[in-house]
């Protein structure tokens, strides 16, 4: 088996700059490859597997806001199968969501704690129409708010013109969850 595979790919994008600051860029791309590298985690290596095509869109933006703010964004999505009857497809993801402290008063007077939380994702596809997905969500078990509001409430015991105070919705604990689909 030669080192060396066919690999056919097309891309195509636009860039802008038409508004003041900002940079904005999209792509459309395919990858066709006639033998994928895999790692072999037994081996510590890499080997020559089966054929596969690869197909996604990515969207980067970078804005000058203020001389003392920038945005700079990117979303990419891809999709990768094996394009052979050998076996099946896995897939998986791993997401981490962050949000910093934030002002939950509009004078700024009080503000929420961070937010950490990490979710992950993975899935055996058995065949074309069954495939079975396992999601973690909370992975490390955070001890977070998913939510903060700051109001006035009052509980049994409180005055009668109640309390200000943060309420807040905490984030689950770790949670698992399996899924089996069918395609129709």
């Amino acid at each position: 088996m030669t080192p060396l595979a066919r690999t056919r790919g097309a891309e195509v994008g636009a860039r802008t700059v038409a508004f003041r600051g900002v940079q904005s860029t999209v792509a459309v791309w395919r990858l066709s490859l006639d033998s994928e590298l895999v790692f072999v985690g037994d081996a510590g290596a890499t080997a020559p597997s089966r054929p596969s095509v690869r197909r996604g869109i990515e969207w980067s933006t970078f804005a000058r806001l203020r001389p003392w703010l920038s945005l700079d964004a990117d979303l990419a999505w891809s999709r990768a199968r094996f394009t052979d009857n050998g076996s099946h497809a896995t897939c998986g993801s791993v997401r981490w969501r962050y949000f910093g402290p934030r002002p939950l008063t509009e004078d700024g007077s009080v503000w929420s704690r961070h937010t950490s939380l990490v979710n992950a994702q993975a899935g055996y596809r058995l065949s074309r129409r069954y495939s079975i997905v396992v999601d973690a969500f909370n992975v490390l078990n955070a001890r977070h708010s998913d939510v903060d509001y700051f109001y006035t409430s009052r509980l049994p015991d409180e005055p009668l013109s109640g309390v200000d105070d943060v309420h807040t919705h905490p984030a689950p604990p770790r949670t698992v969850r399996l899924a089996f689909s069918v395609a129709f």
